[in-house]
């Protein structure tokens, strides 16, 4: 009966002693992060303590009976239950509990009792052990997960960089068709320029016609008046001489037709291989902004993806560390101490009679020395284990129709290009903030009557329609015109590129004269070549060692008060707009 009693509580021991020797189960339930206070390290664990105490034959004494032998069996194992279950941390044993093994009567049961808990504790020394390295594992298998997230985002990135990279290819392209429409549009233009100096030799030389013509019909009038009959030899040599001035001037505006002719298909043809150029170059562009986009759309994805499930590993390998690192402090704590129980009973098991322990001064210093001593393992210890540091993400582009996107690609196209409207459309793109409620409108001031304006000045600037003017950004100037042409009255007109744009001296100069313009001393033109609307002012090229005013630029094709020059080039419809961009700093008010 003692012995099947002692067996039971052997296994009870077992169990109840393993139940510190977790394998995971319990990870997330946030029992395991309680304080030092909260757990009561002072002792064995709650649950452990309450297994103790109602393990049948140990909670009571109710079957001892009068039996001397059954006392003496329960005295013994409540001494040793104490001492399995009594303080996990103290230095010393307690006097209490070294006063109770003192009157332990130590019979053969007793002794089968102790010998059988020590058995008992190397398997839960393994249970712990054991324990240990299964935290051990199942950290580094979630560490692990996060190389398996390096290794999808680099995927992922690989997929972006070749998007990328198609997309660079795209942007060359473009830009390279950009290049063969300005060479082409340079010819257009030329083109168009020597057909007006064509027409104005056609013109001339049907004028010259006309004239001689009109002088061999008076004077062969004046011969018949006079009478053919009369004619002298030297008036006939006079009248031939004019006739073959006429022939000449006539052969002569033959030949001006038939090159204002042959100028005329020449431009044409340029027009036609320019129009075909810029329409291949505007499709260029389409599917470079597609292409953009792509990339733009895969750098994104990959990189949120890989931040949320990085983040979300995260925050799971912190709470997983965080609970075995206090589980492992537990599982040293319980060591030490069953390891202090086990070289208590060893020491006891060497005991043959009652009151040895009391008489043997010897004996009780060694079972003293047993709770004084430190049996810490380093195979419990569970190093701390860094979470890796994130990955970098692959920079993101500018997304195509923004503003950052067409200065960054189109604000240096070569001369005579300018970008359509960007029409391609990014689903992965972040919406823009809404637009803000409108401010109320204020209650407005007592009306009072403006002073007029200050009528601008011959050779003034202004941005286009009267905006203002900012630093850093380019516009298309206007130039305020008054002077002698038949059909214009003096205003605002654009400013003719023909020559203009030969370089730089003319766009300082607009900076300079800017209407209200702060802190202008220069600026640089770009050829845009767009239409006007109405006619543009034929400035020409300026110098800018001696020119101050676009009204008396020197250097070339200066026609102020022409704007039928070169058979009306600068005339509405023509490509010849131009933008300028003035120094950082200049800044100019809204004129309206």
């Amino acid at each position: 009966m003692v012995r099947g009693r002692a067996n039971f509580a052997l296994a009870w021991l077992l169990s109840s002693a393993s139940s510190l020797a977790v394998t995971g189960k319990d990870l997330g339930s946030g029992k395991c992060g309680a304080s030092d206070s909260e757990r009561g390290r002072d002792s064995v664990l709650l649950s452990t303590r309450v297994r103790i105490e109602a393990a049948p034959g140990l909670a009571s004494h109710s079957d001892a009976g009068s039996d001397p032998e059954g006392e003496s069996l329960l005295h013994g194992k409540s001494v040793i239950r104490e001492l399995v279950a009594g303080p996990i941390t103290a230095g010393s044993m307690p006097p209490s509990l070294l006063e109770g093994l003192s009157t332990i009567r130590f019979t053969p049961e007793v002794r089968d009792f102790a010998k059988q808990t020590l058995e008992t504790l190397e398997s839960t020394f393994s249970s712990i052990m054991q324990a240990s390295q299964n935290d051990t594992r199942m950290r580094d298998a979630i560490y692990a997960g996060f190389g398996d997230l390096t290794s999808k985002f680099n995927q992922d990135k690989a997929s972006a960089t070749s998007k990328t990279e198609d997309a660079d290819a795209a942007r060359k392209l473009h830009m390279d068709c950009r290049k063969q429409e300005s060479v082409l549009f340079d010819k257009h233009n030329e083109s168009a320029y020597q057909l007006g100096i064509s027409l104005a030799a056609e013109k001339d030389a049907l004028k010259s016609a006309q004239q001689k013509h009109d002088a061999v019909t008076l004077r062969f009038q004046e011969l018949v008046d006079s009478g053919l009959g009369v004619l002298s030899l030297e008036g006939h040599s006079q009248h031939l001489r004019l006739v073959r001035e006429y022939q000449g001037v006539i052969e002569t505006h033959n030949t001006a037709l038939q090159m204002y002719y042959a100028r005329l298909w020449e431009s044409g043809n340029h027009t036609k291989i320019y129009n075909e150029k810029k329409t291949a170059c505007d499709k260029s562009q389409a599917g470079f902004e597609d292409s953009v986009c792509e990339a733009a759309e895969s750098t994104q994805t990959s990189c949120d993806s890989y931040t949320t499930a990085y983040n979300t590993r995260l925050q799971d390998y912190r709470v997983v560390t965080d609970n075995i690192a206090v589980r492992a402090t537990d599982r040293k704590a319980e060591w030490n101490h069953l390891k202090r129980v086990a070289c208590v009973l060893e020491k006891l098991a060497v005991l043959t009679i009652d009151g040895d322990l009391a008489a043997n001064s010897s004996l009780s210093q060694d079972i003293r020395e047993c709770y004084a001593t430190d049996f810490a393992d380093e195979d419990l210890a569970i190093p701390e284990k860094l979470a890796p540091a994130p990955q970098v993400c692959l920079p993101m582009p500018a997304w195509p129709c923004t503003e950052a996107f067409a200065q960054e690609e189109y604000a240096k196209l070569p001369t005579g290009t300018t970008a359509v409207p960007c029409e391609s459309v990014c689903s992965a793109m972040p919406t823009p903030s809404p637009t803000p409620s409108p401010t109320p409108v204020p209650t407005p001031a007592p009306i009072t009557t403006p002073a007029p304006a200050p009528t601008p000045t011959k050779g003034e600037v202004r941005n286009l329609g009267g905006a203002e003017v900012t630093s850093g950004l380019a516009f298309y100037p206007e130039v305020w015109w008054e002077g002698d042409a038949s059909g214009y009255q003096p205003g605002w007109y654009p400013i003719c590129g023909h020559y203009f744009w030969d370089n730089h001296a003319g766009a300082a100069i607009a900076c300079q004269k800017l209407k209200g313009g702060t802190g202008c001393t220069g600026g640089t033109l770009q050829r845009h070549r767009s239409t006007y609307d109405i006619d543009a002012v034929h400035v020409g090229t300026c110098d800018d060692a001696q020119d101050t005013e676009l009204y008396s630029c020197t250097a070339g094709a200066n026609s102020w008060n022409n704007f039928d020059l070169y058979g009306g080039q600068c005339n509405a419809g023509h490509g010849v707009s131009i933008k300028i961009q003035c120094n950082a700093g200049c800044t100019a008010p809204a004129d309206v």
